[in-house]
């Protein structure tokens, strides 16, 4: 199980992966560009999370995001499922920002 973030033919691109089969959502630039800004971008995230109706599973979401520290095992588990995708949309829209045209 895991979820990678990456820039393919001018779009962003989430994939999670189930163990059996992957999960795409693919996305425009701007998307990264609403996100990615300094100060608060919640309403973003919510915004483009709905829109794309981007979901992970919890156990999967969690497993992702324990690997950052920053959230405790019952800080992670009393969030729902799109508040862990929100997370999970978050962090790949900054990966995605950081990331070369040609990564």
């Amino acid at each position: 199980m895991s979820i990678s973030a990456f820039k393919q033919d001018e779009k962003a691109h989430i994939e999670w992966y189930d163990g059996e089969k992957c999960h795409p959502t693919e996305f425009e630039l701007d998307a990264i560009d609403e996100i990615c800004t300094s100060g608060s971008n919640d309403s973003a995230v919510e915004k483009w999370q709905k829109d794309l109706n981007f979901i992970v599973p919890k156990e999967i979401a969690i497993k992702h995001l324990k690997e950052y520290g920053a959230w405790d095992d019952e800080e992670l588990n009393n969030l729902t499922e799109i508040e862990l995708a929100q997370k999970i949309l978050w962090i790949c829209a900054w990966d995605i920002s950081e990331m070369s045209d040609d990564e």
